[in-house]
């Protein structure tokens, strides 16, 4: 609405404290509300909970984004999780690989620190195995948009330990560690919505993968995390 605010990488929420909703003995219930320091970089009322819940095996995380602005209101959500990588002591990074749900003909997003530019580069073609390789990490992560799979492995090829994530319905996902050989773990990441591109407007409202709310709507997405 013609007023600039400005926030660093990764929005505010992760550099929020949050307050306990709610406890049992196999979920927590975390929430945040617009206060004061929210409306400074970012001009609309919500509540975000966030809840935690370990049930049948998995570790199920969902977001809920409630509109308690006084109209529409826009946002983006992503999940940030870090997985060790090697799992198993004596292994090294490269031993790892990540396959897919389902087979994948996709690229991966050109990155230009710390926006994404314009094209996109081969990644894989009618394929589901990604190895695990730290150069492919030197600019940034792996971005992928309009992914077929709805979940993905965290896989060995020398023990049977390993991740499962599942995130049906989520349009984007980010693969990415640090470069640095010390570094042992990768993270996994859906989204809803990333970073803005080169040729990007400006306007929050027509940021790629943004997310829209009437007045008093609710959205909710989870995705959930198995160890074996």
């Amino acid at each position: 609405q013609g007023k600039e605010y400005e926030m660093n990488g990764h929005g505010f929420a992760r550099r929020s404290e949050f307050t306990l909703e709610s406890h049992t003995s196999d979920e927590v219930v975390l929430k945040l509300e617009s206060n004061d320091e929210t409306r400074k970089v970012y001009p609309f009322e919500f509540a975000l909970l966030v809840s935690h819940k370990i049930e049948n095996g998995l570790l199920a995380v969902t977001y809920t984004v409630q509109n308690k602005t006084d109209g529409e209101m826009y946002f983006s959500i992503g999940a940030h999780e870090a997985y060790n990588c090697p799992l198993v002591k004596g292994e090294n990074f490269e031993d790892y690989y990540i396959e897919f749900a389902e087979k994948e003909t996709i690229g991966r997003e050109e990155i230009i620190p710390p926006l994404m530019g314009t094209r996109s580069f081969p990644l894989l073609n009618n394929e589901n195995i990604l190895p695990l390789k730290r150069e492919d990490y030197n600019v940034d992560a792996i971005v992928l948009i309009g992914q077929k799979s709805g979940s993905l492995k965290l896989l060995s090829r020398k023990s049977s330990h390993g991740v499962e994530v599942t995130f049906n319905g989520w349009p984007m996902l980010g693969i990415w560690t640090k470069p640095d050989p010390q570094a042992a773990f990768i993270c996994i990441e859906p989204w809803y919505g990333v970073c803005e591109r080169t040729s990007s407007s400006g306007k929050f409202e027509e940021k790629e993968g943004i997310q829209h709310l009437e007045k008093e709507e609710t959205f909710r997405c989870v995705h959930t995390i198995r160890c074996f």
